[in-house]
């Protein structure tokens, strides 16, 4: 894909992002550092842990209000604000003395703004990409993100012991230009935003994660990925404030490497190592299942990060921080890719926040190594990290992705919770896709062979391409959900929303069931897919209408919750006679 083709969001993402994430990560990784050397290393650990909480509750509040609001002025407001504490922290740093806690309370409140902004730009460039191009984008994205922490990490480790105020100055001056590239280049694309449900705000934010909340599958990723981050994010905590004080400095020529220096050529390390073989190792994988390979990768990352942890030779930090970031080129791309699987399209914002737990977690277990690390020996502090990334993949792999990486399918769509979730792995309900179209095509002219649908038997006349691009077009008021099973598809159900405003709050259905699976429970399933669809999209009532001698449906209706609002006589010519129809709904 060529950068002309990107779409104008994404450009604007990934030039924006990369001259931030330069500068940001010459100074943010050295915040444990520079409190506690400032105060202490209990209060620096305390304090670091409560912005923790505070960026995490923040963070589900800017997911909600991403929902809400429009995107692109939730982005230029937070963006504005965070640069302004950038330049606060600056102005702290001019006295000789440091004013402390004016740059502590701006730090607070640059977690807020950027807690508050993240959700945004995440949903914002999802909202920018579509299934054909993401793949390409986000594998940029994650090749730029790495290269500009290098280079962030590369001045930090320069400059950061003697010219502070510069590099804050610097960031200051970065950070002002974002809100001003947003405003004049960033498109807010989203076509609707979430309808508030609630009177009270408190009740509606809740209401607007229970989604997320009660996905446990996901949940269990979530908890999971939380546990192996927090040994790679240990590295600016714990690790790095145990090299400034007991680090055996070595000299090149004459340029002295102490603590603070080996820390950044860890980083730097860890960044290029990415940067370069992020492509190469990928390549190298894909000729493997992805079980075995997310379970080396994760013994490499595990044995890696373990001996760094307490390891206080150059030569053993630079050589088990390279099997640490091998170990994480192996496993992180099953582990995204795998977990992309699992995350709905419909709430983006909500639940990018809510994913987001992973990162704010490891950040408040790596921030608690600093004050464990004040009681523990170093030898110990192995042992507890190794503890938890033994927890972590205990976690990582819970049935449905289990299932998902011994068959190496991975399609990027939505994959529905239902409560007969022991069946997950024979059967799943997800969102249908373009790629589905010809199975889908057949499918409903294999229904159609019936006196049960409106269309008598081959007289559809859609072809694949023609579905293949109404499932392309399809917007966020409609979707198509289907069972699958040993990837053949069983059962449709169509939801379609109205374009007229005063009957958003509605979709009308028409679900077909492959014969042969009849009686199994795919309807009752598609079902209750469609009921978390439809609490996600605040959609009020759900309308059908079914041909009145088709008993074992209506009764499938009805134990659903749908209630006969009314006949409609002589509605369907059929077999040689009139046939009536039933209208039936059901309000959520």
């Amino acid at each position: 894909m060529k950068w002309k083709d990107y779409p104008q969001n994404i450009k604007v993402r990934l030039i924006t992002s990369f001259f931030n994430r330069a500068v940001s990560s010459a100074v943010m990784p050295f915040m444990a550092l520079f409190f506690a050397q400032e105060m202490n290393k209990v209060w620096a650990g305390t304090f670091l842990i409560i912005t923790v909480f505070i960026g995490f509750f923040v963070n589900m509040v800017g997911g909600y209000i991403s929902d809400r609001f429009q995107r692109k002025r939730v982005l230029v407001i937070t963006s504005s604000l965070s640069a302004a504490m950038f330049l606060l922290m600056s102005i702290s740093l001019l006295p000789s003395g440091k004013w402390i806690a004016l740059f502590a309370i701006a730090y607070v409140v640059f977690i807020v703004t950027s807690s508050l902004g993240r959700p945004a730009m995440h949903a914002i460039i999802i909202d920018s990409t579509t299934p054909e191009n993401r793949k390409a984008i986000y594998a940029i994205d994650y090749w730029m993100i790495n290269l500009s922490m290098a280079i962030g990490a590369a001045l930090g480790g320069l400059l950061y012991l003697n010219h502070q105020i510069e590099l804050f100055i610097l960031l200051t001056a970065t950070a002002a230009s974002l809100p001003i590239a947003y405003q004049l280049w960033l498109k807010d694309e989203r076509v609707q935003t979430l309808k508030k449900q609630h009177s009270n705000v408190v009740i509606d934010l809740l209401q607007n994660y229970k989604v997320a909340f009660r996905d446990r599958p996901f949940v269990k990723v979530v908890i999971g990925s939380m546990f192996i981050f927090s040994a790679e994010f240990s590295l600016n905590s714990y690790i790095g404030v145990r090299l400034a004080e007991s680090f055996d400095a070595f000299t090149i020529g004459d340029f002295e490497v102490a603590g603070v220096r080996m820390l950044s050529l860890l980083n730097i390390q860890n960044m290029l190592l990415v940067v370069c073989l992020t492509f190469i190792v990928n390549k190298f994988t894909d000729r493997f299942s992805k079980q075995h390979v997310l379970l080396t990768g994760l013994l490499l990352y595990s044995v890696g990060y373990v001996t760094i942890t307490s390891a206080n030779s150059w030569y053993l930090l630079l050589l088990f921080n390279f099997i640490g970031t091998i170990g994480e080129l192996v496993y992180s791309p099953v582990r995204n890719a795998e977990m992309a699987n699992m995350i709905p399209e419909d709430k983006r914002g909500s639940y990018s926040a809510f994913s987001n737990i992973s990162f704010s977690g490891a950040d408040l277990l790596a921030r608690s190594t600093i004050l464990i690390g004040a009681f523990l020996i170093p030898t110990m502090m192995s042992v507890y990290i190794g503890v938890l990334l033994m927890i972590g993949t205990l976690l990582f792999t819970p049935d449905c992705l289990s299932e998902s990486l011994k068959t190496n399918k991975c399609p990027n769509q939505k994959l529905f919770r239902t409560q007969n979730s022991r069946r997950r792995i024979a059967m799943i309900v997800r969102k249908a896709v373009p790629e589905d179209a010809f199975q889908l095509a057949e499918l409903m002219k294999h229904v159609e062979d019936s006196d049960l649908m409106l269309f008598e038997p081959g007289e559809r006349k859609t072809t694949a391409e023609q579905l293949e691009k109404r499932l392309d077009a399809m917007g966020e008021d409609s979707v198509v959900l289907i069972t699958e099973e040993q990837a053949e598809l069983t059962g449709y159900l169509f939801a379609i929303g109205d374009s007229v405003k005063r009957k958003r709050h509605s979709v009308y259905i028409a679900v077909g069931i492959r014969q042969s699976e009849r009686g199994k429970g795919r309807g009752t399933e598609l079902f209750q897919a469609l009921d978390q669809w439809a609490d996600a999209k605040g959609i009020r009532r759900i309308e059908l209408t079914v041909l009145e001698h088709n008993k074992p449906a209506i009764g499938l209706y009805k134990k659903l919750g749908f209630e006969i609002e009314g006949l409609k006589r002589d509605s369907v010519w059929l077999e040689e006679r009139y046939a009536n129809e039933y209208y039936m709904a059901k309000l959520l």
